[in-house]
């Protein structure tokens, strides 16, 4: 039985998830390990804190999109609204 064009969507996002997630918080604290040199500041605790608050801030968008219900991209929506 094949998958509709929606279903493998879906199952898509489901396996890029994770994998965008990782790459985001990296490639995050990898500017922030620029940004704190370029200020001269303690690349650590620099790293850090932008790592954490931009990962908190991350979380609490997805958590309220899971809420509200919406996601973010025009692709999301057609699917929710069952168009392709």
């Amino acid at each position: 039985m094949r998958r509709s064009h929606a279903e493998n969507h879906l199952v898509l996002r489901q396996l890029l998830r994770w994998p965008v997630l990782i790459a985001s918080l990296l490639f995050l604290a990898l500017l922030s390990v620029i940004g704190a040199k370029a200020g001269g500041v303690n690349i650590t605790k620099a790293t850090l804190r932008a790592t954490f608050w931009g990962a908190l801030a991350m979380a609490l968008i997805a958590g309220i999109g899971t809420i509200v219900g919406t996601a973010v991209g025009s692709s999301s929506i057609h699917l929710r609204n069952g168009a392709m």
